[in-house]
């Protein structure tokens, strides 16, 4: 093969590998966006903490049997199991329970649009641990992206709408959460990779929410239809295992900006979704439809925290963004 073939075979063989790695990004934006509206319809049957349990439950076992499968240990080093502990705590059990929580009492569609806060809170936890200078850009960001943040939640709603207003709050601090594990968890990430860590800290956030949800979970499980353990199978093999592997995937063969920036395709999926499906899929369960709705507001929110996220996250140095290992949940 001539120099010249060679170059065009590797150059097929880069771009071939880019397509896949942005197919698999897609992929995975559409798995986590459809998790606020799958699992909004399915709370009308699963209770939260059920829920929450039943996704952490089958995402140690996956991840569990992957690590085993590849032939690591699914203990962690002596020396990082507080940290194993902490990244758990922060980026699954506290994280995941406040957004099922959250989702519970809020639309999918705010929710989602909420979630798109997380960027903004890494910049603002990665400035206050030292991690990064603060700068005008930050601060500016964090200022519109709160702005939007009071557009979509609209506090000054009627007391109607309270249950909303504690809906969004929940999920502005499942966000805060997590932000807090992907600052925090970055150095592990780096020194371990990304299925090592989850197979670790899975478990340990399954061992912490069983003893809540159990009790639910085997007061509930009995009236669970067929259609509603398919939609508990998809919550759990789609928004979790899959987006957590195929982030991992994606990190090992593109810079994580590229993996970040992908988080602006999630919020239009998720509108889109829950506009178009929400009704069938309450109907395919047998529960009451969400109803969601997209107000003019609620469209200049999502349009400033996204120019906020976009403010307070550009770098000039690719190493300042916040990695998306363990990327939405």
């Amino acid at each position: 093969m001539t120099d010249r073939a060679s170059a065009a075979h590797g150059a097929g063989e880069k771009g071939g590998s880019y397509s896949k790695v942005v197919a698999v990004l897609l992929a995975v934006q559409f798995a986590f966006a459809s998790w606020a509206i799958v699992g909004k319809v399915t709370l009308g049957v699963v209770p939260p903490l059920a829920l929450t349990t039943l996704r952490l439950v089958g995402g140690a076992v996956a991840f569990g049997a992957l690590s085993l499968a590849s032939g690591r240990s699914i203990v962690a080093p002596r020396g990082e199991r507080l940290e194993v502990v902490r990244l758990a705590l922060a980026g699954l059990v506290i994280n995941q329970l406040c957004f099922t929580w959250g989702l519970a009492r809020t639309s999918a569609i705010e929710t989602t649009l909420l979630v798109a806060t997380i960027p903004v809170f890494s910049a603002l936890f990665a400035v206050l641990t030292g991690a990064e200078r603060a700068s005008r850009a930050i601060a500016l960001g964090i200022c519109c992206a709160m702005a939007g943040v009071v557009l979509v939640a609209r506090p000054w709603r009627s007391s109607n709408a309270q249950p909303h207003l504690v809906g969004d709050l929940l999920v502005l601090a499942n966000s805060a959460s997590y932000a807090m594990y992907l600052v925090r968890g970055r150095a592990m990430f780096a020194r371990h990779g990304a299925f090592a860590v989850l197979g670790w800290i899975f478990p340990v956030a399954a061992l912490c929410v069983l003893p809540l949800g159990l009790p639910e979970l085997a007061r509930t499980a009995g009236s669970y239809s067929a259609q509603t353990w398919v939609a508990i199978t998809y919550v759990v093999l789609g928004p979790t295992v899959f987006a957590y592997a195929g982030n991992a995937y994606a990190l090992a063969r593109a810079p994580s900006s590229l993996v970040a920036a992908f988080i602006y395709v999630q919020p239009a999926l998720a509108v889109i979704m829950a506009v178009a499906f929400g009704d069938a899929l309450a109907r395919w369960l047998s529960v009451p439809p969400p109803r969601e709705k997209l107000e003019l507001v609620t469209v200049g929110g999502l349009v400033a925290i996204l120019a906020g996220v976009w403010i307070a996250t550009r770098r000039e140095a690719p190493s300042a963004t916040p990695p998306a290992d363990g990327a939405k949940a």
